[in-house]
């Protein structure tokens, strides 16, 4: 599971609204300072470093909670494949394809081109599926309370256990 942690900006029915800060390679690297995009981001705009994300959410949040929100690691391997591998593999298919066909070289760019938007669209019509665009969707995994309670959820029974100051659903 990939986690981040954030703040909730904003409560709707059954989702959470939660502010997390951008990180960035530039944050741990020792020559920050010397480079031009460590310059660059330490002088740009510091509101752009905000992301706002819609995470399901199951708990009783309040605006001003701090959260951590999830996705499962292996939706986001296979959203990676398919937005950025799968057109370039149509690009060399469709490249091997014309070529085989003996087709002049402007008719190969372009039939090529023709083929890896098709991928493009394929791939947009993909995750345009709604089961797809579930498993694709952040959840609140954990928060604490803003007056410093902690709740804990753990996602696969739902009877609450009550310690010192700690929630747990187990």
């Amino acid at each position: 599971m990939i986690e981040e942690s954030g703040r909730v900006v904003a409560v709707e029915e059954r989702l959470a609204v939660v502010e997390t800060v951008r990180k960035s390679a530039c944050d741990a690297c020792s020559a920050k300072n010397a480079c031009g995009q460590g310059l660059k981001r330490h002088i740009s705009d510091h509101s752009a470093s905000h992301m706002h994300i819609r995470a399901l959410c199951d708990f009783p949040v309040r605006v001003g909670d701090t959260v951590v929100i999830g996705i499962p690691e292996s939706a986001m391997l296979t959203a990676s494949f398919w937005v950025y591998l799968s057109p370039l593999l149509f690009l060399v298919v469709a490249i091997g394809f014309g070529y085989w066909l003996g087709l002049p070289e402007g008719y190969l760019i372009l039939f090529s081109l023709l083929v890896m938007g098709a991928g493009f669209g394929m791939t947009a019509r993909l995750f345009r599926n709604e089961n797809r665009q579930k498993q694709l969707q952040p959840v609140v995994l954990s928060w604490q309370l803003t007056d410093q309670e902690t709740a804990v959820k753990n996602m696969s029974e739902h009877q609450p256990v009550m310690s010192n100051d700690v929630i747990v659903m187990l």
